[in-house]
């Protein structure tokens, strides 16, 4: 029986582990990205007006996505052009229903601005992309992912065919690879100008501005607060934060299995090298010290290596210890010492996570995917190794009986 136990927490321990490395290869391939996301407004009619009132009416109507987009750029060159090698904004439906010549489709329409592109890069399977210069112009110009393309045109070249989006009718320029994941609302995608989806007023479900950080340069900060001073009551995700707090559980669990393996080998380091001053005592009452050095070099050596081993295993350890706290600077009281200071930063986390409204971005949601499987991994793996500690402590009872 006890065996039984002991081969199924093996194979525990072994799903565990597995699990854990599948979720954070997963997660250490998320790509980096800032993003802030509002519920996109709506246009409304404008009221009947005549003479001075309609001028006035017409002149002073710009859509809504357009004055986000607008304020959004304004934001960017007056406080991220130092920290962001790239920024964009897009805004999204999801579930917009395409029809081409071989069939229709549901897909996530994607109306996307400049260095979009440069944000979330895409590999071009045929045609083109649409250019700055056409994103900036609102060009009627559409990208398909390359089901999609064949979805609608199973038995002709998508390149130059049109489709119609809303009132308008938009060229196919491109096709791109897509491969859905676990984060994807919709099985298809599609990309539009931003500019023709404002000028076009499209309904929309939500828009998203977001950045490619420079390293070491402090743009999460800096993107959260701009983000947030151009239109408040969003959701800010940082994906690198989501993703090592995703591997938090399997980053604590290393940690602690570090420490005991470095504790053990030290004491079996130790033994080695009590044992080996103890023989070099031994040989000293019979032997001169210069007759035995060259053979008591090699040994010397070879501890002095372990023992350095032994030290950079526990920098590396301490490393991995204290690297969210670099990361999650928010966690950090103003004063570590003051108990109003802890308290206060404890409500404004608590704050932060019950917002009431959270939009989540597919990149969001594909991480929290993967660190559920990494959560999981880490119970199968301690739930194995527990039941093979008590199927060894019965084991060793039942011998002393």
């Amino acid at each position: 029986m006890e065996k039984k136990r002991k081969t199924r927490g093996k194979w525990l321990l072994a799903l565990g582990a597995l699990l854990m490395a599948a979720g954070l290869c997963m997660l250490a391939l998320q790509p980096s990205v800032l993003q802030y996301c509002i519920v996109a407004p709506t246009d409304e009619a404008a009221p009947e007006a005549s003479g001075q009132e309609e001028q006035t009416t017409q002149q002073e109507e710009t859509g809504a996505l357009q004055k986000l987009c607008e304020a959004w750029q304004t934001r960017v060159e007056e406080d991220l052009l130092e920290v962001l090698s790239a920024a964009s904004i897009a805004a999204r439906d999801y579930g917009f229903a395409f029809s081409g010549e071989g069939g229709t489709a549901t897909a996530t329409l994607t109306a996307v601005g400049e260095n979009w592109f440069s944000v979330y890069p895409r590999y071009l399977v045929s045609g083109r992309l649409m250019t700055e210069q056409e994103l900036r112009d609102g060009d009627r110009l559409i990208v398909l992912d390359e089901p999609l393309a064949f979805k609608l045109f199973p038995t002709a070249d998508p390149i130059g065919r049109e489709l119609t989006i809303g009132t308008e009718r938009y060229e196919v320029i491109g096709t791109v690879r897509y491969r859905r994941s676990v984060g994807e609302y919709e099985q298809y995608a599609a990309y539009i100008p931003y500019t023709s989806a404002a000028e076009d007023r499209l309904p929309m479900e939500i828009v998203e501005v977001c950045g490619a950080a420079l390293p070491q340069s402090g743009a999460s900060r800096a993107f959260e607060d701009a983000a947030e001073n151009w239109q408040a009551g969003g959701t800010f995700t940082d994906t690198d934060k989501e993703a090592m707090r995703g591997g938090i559980v399997a980053r604590a669990l290393a940690i602690v299995l570090g420490l005991y393996l470095i504790l053990y080998l030290l004491r079996r380091l130790n033994c080695r090298a009590a044992g080996f001053g103890a023989n070099i005592r031994a040989r000293l009452q019979t032997e001169y010290f210069r007759d035995m050095l060259p053979g008591l070099l090699p040994r010397f050596f070879l501890l002095a290596l372990g023992y350095a081993a032994l030290l950079a295993a526990a920098y590396g350890v301490l490393t991995l210890a204290i690297g969210p706290m670099y990361v999650f600077t928010e966690w950090i009281p103003d004063v570590l010492v003051e108990l109003s200071s802890i308290t206060e930063r404890f409500w404004q986390l608590t704050s932060a996570a019950a917002a009431p409204i959270f939009i989540r971005t597919q990149e969001y949601a594909e991480i929290r995917f993967w660190s559920g499987l990494v959560r999981w991994g880490a119970l199968s793996a301690l739930t194995g190794a527990l039941v093979m500690a008590l199927s060894a402590r019965r084991g060793s009872e039942k011998n002393k009986k």
